[in-house]
């Protein structure tokens, strides 16, 4: 009697694990399919580094003339007193 309970209990366990497997296969799935719409998301809506760097030092230089302009400001303003 308890070899059939054995084998019940078994048989069991066998059918939960089937459907534990078969339940992480389609999550396996869906997340291949995240990963594909990431990597798809990531090409089409950011800038490379070589796209930026125009942008980058545009925006330097123009830094770098606004606070020259400050500093060559202060500077007159002390230097005439």
């Amino acid at each position: 009697m308890s070899e059939i309970t054995n084998s019940e209990t078994i048989s069991r366990d066998l059918a939960v694990v089937q459907t534990n497997v078969t339940q992480l296969k389609d999550d396996v799935k869906e997340i291949k399919m995240d990963v594909k719409q990431i990597a798809s998301d990531t090409q089409n809506k950011f800038v490379t580094k070589d796209e930026f760097d125009p942008i980058k030092r545009l925006v330097y230089f123009s830094i770098g003339i606004l606070l020259a302009g400050v500093i060559g400001g202060i500077l007159s303003l002390i230097l005439k007193k």
